[in-house]
């Protein structure tokens, strides 16, 4: 079954363009990364499907239906939930507060005891259990990444929105990421869609591929396709194939 959809989806802020025409599926169940250089219109994308932004061209539609208009929350209560690629945990705030805030954010049961209950479960669940009265700034960057996941899940999404969540981290911290992701996609039955500038973990995590190059899909496939792919070697890493 066919989950997100983009037809021609294209972005402009001023005379910037940021995205142009813009088209491809994400089926339930799946994870798909979504890949290009600095610049390349990813985490624009990411807002235009979460309800952060708006597109100026182009259709999206979440679960067969059309969404461009929808704000964030409206977003969020159908079933689309995201990290940001900085870091924004309320710092003052337990890690524990943080994810209950994704929990209310995300659910009609607004009861503050249900939105605890699920909060702790989640943070079980992202390897933050034993931090949970912490304050959420004293975590490490690592922590503060997997708090990010943790408020986005306390959503009860179906589509996953994930913008470098691994970034910074060393290889141990990113193959620790890498398991407690497939361990969550597993456990809720996600869909994801994931931003990654660590290559290796892109091509391990994800069945399918979409590489952008100055707001344009260039390229599409499987992750050994793509890294054979003579535009994406031209683009993307800087040599002719």
């Amino acid at each position: 079954m066919t989950l997100l959809e983009l037809n021609g989806v294209g972005k402009r802020f001023g005379g910037l363009k940021a995205l142009e025409d813009v088209s491809f599926t994400i089926e339930a169940g799946e994870m798909v990364g979504l890949m290009g250089a600095n610049g390349a219109g990813k985490t624009t994308l990411f807002s235009l499907i979460a309800g952060n932004e708006r597109p100026t061209a182009g259709e999206i539609r979440f679960d067969g239906h059309p969404v461009v208009g929808n704000r964030a929350d409206r977003m969020a209560a159908r079933g689309i939930a995201r990290t940001f690629q900085i870091v924004r945990p309320f710092r003052g705030l337990t890690v524990r507060e943080n994810a209950r805030i994704g929990a209310l954010f995300g659910s009609a049961d607004d009861r503050p005891v249900a939105a605890d209950e699920f909060a702790q479960a989640i943070l079980a669940d992202v390897g933050l259990a034993d931090r949970a009265d912490a304050l959420a700034g004293s975590l490490t960057l690592a922590g503060q990444k997997r708090l990010e996941i943790a408020r986005a899940l306390a959503q009860r999404p179906r589509l996953l929105l994930l913008d470098e969540v691994m970034a910074g981290l060393t290889p141990a911290e990113v193959a620790d990421a890498m398991a407690m992701i497939r361990s969550v996609k597993g456990k809720y039955g996600l869909t994801v869609l994931v931003i990654e500038h660590v290559m290796s973990a892109l091509m391990e995590l994800c069945q399918r591929i979409v590489v952008l190059h100055h707001g344009m899909k260039i390229a599409e496939g499987a992750p050994g396709d793509i890294a054979r792919d003579a535009r994406v070697l031209d683009a993307y890493l800087g040599v002719e194939a």
